[in-house]
Order: structure tokens, then C-alpha cells, then sequence
């Protein structure tokens, strides 16, 4: 009988205590809180997209939603200025792992490089205000190592710029590559 009550109990809390741990996202901004300009600006640079998650990530807002039927995530952010035209500062563009679904050139040129042989993890455009910033940003593990390593493309030529350690660190409109 002390058997099945120390079970019983030893369930209980098993069950309980990973729930004690979650948050409720509660101060996460809704559509209704994130800022006219910032909302207005983002209705503007992408007007058919639909259903975005806001969120608020330091001094921007960002809005998150998908594309090509679910196959590409898209994150874009923006800065509460005074002109809705001001606000966008930086778009990512998830591809997943897959080449197929970003463009062709720039799987060409990554099998130009040395890391061809490499094990892609994730695929990302960045695209800013300033055109001559856009890169694409392949998170690579090459053969025979451990590290990963980002490997930094031209986004207007495809062009392969560097490669770089991968630190996790969040890239942000602030990041310079």
C-alpha cells in the first residue's frame, strides 16, 4: 500500500514540476499593443502576408509568419520611429536545411566553395534597407569537424563572401557580418 502512495505521489509531482517551469508568454505584445507605425510599416512592405506573431525583441518589434505553403518562415522587424516609411530595419528569410528552396545561384555557389562537402543545418536571407547589406547566411557543419561555421554569401551575387564560427548568437539588424 506505501508502494502505491509513493507512486502515486512520485507521479504527481513528476507531472507538476515541468509544469511549474512554463510561462505564459503573457508579456509578449498582441496586435492590438504593437505600434500603428510598426503594424503600418509591415502591412506595407509585406501586404500579403497573413497572420503574423508579434513579439517584442529589445528595442524592435517583430513579426513572424510563413510563406511557400509552410515550406519558408519569415521574420521581419521594425523600430518605432516617427514615419511608418523608417520603420522597417531587417528581414530573415528561413529556408530550412534544403536548397530547393532558395535560389538557384546560390546553391551554385556554395558548391564552388570548400565547404561544398559540408553538412547544411539552416539557410537564411537577411535582407535590410541597404541592399548592399543582404547576405545569405548558410549554418554549415564541414566534414571531419565539430564547429559550426556560418558561411556568409553575397545577397546580390551569390557570391561567397567568408566563413565564420558559428556562436549562436542571435543575428539582429545590429549585426555586422
Amino acid at each position: 500500500m506505501n508502494f502505491k502512495i509513493a507512486f502515486l505521489g512520485l507521479s504527481v509531482f513528476a507531472t507538476v514540476i515541468p509544469l511549474i517551469g512554463c510561462s505564459d508568454d503573457d508579456d509578449e505584445p498582441t496586435a492590438d499593443s504593437v505600434p500603428a507605425v510598426c503594424k503600418e510599416a509591415f502591412q506595407a512592405k509585406y501586404p500579403q502576408a497573413t497572420n503574423p506573431k508579434w513579439e517584442k525583441e529589445g528595442v524592435y518589434y517583430t513579426a513572424e509568419w510563413s510563406e511557400a505553403a509552410g515550406l519558408t518562415e519569415k521574420e521581419a522587424w521594425f523600430s518605432l520611429t516617427q514615419q511608418a516609411s523608417d520603420s522597417w530595419a531587417m528581414t530573415e528569410t528561413d529556408y530550412g536545411k534544403d536548397f530547393f528552396l532558395a535560389p538557384a545561384g546560390l546553391n551554385t555557389a556554395f558548391n564552388k566553395t570548400e565547404y561544398r562537402n559540408a553538412t547544411v543545418d539552416d539557410i537564411s536571407f537577411y535582407e535590410y534597407p541597404q541592399a548592399e547589406k543582404n547576405v545569405y547566411v548558410i549554418e554549415a557543419t564541414p566534414y571531419g569537424q565539430t564547429n559550426d561555421l556560418l558561411l556568409i554569401f553575397s545577397g546580390a551575387d551569390y557570391s561567397f563572401v567568408k566563413a565564420v564560427p558559428d556562436t549562436n548568437a542571435d543575428i539582429t539588424p545590429e549585426t555586422v557580418f
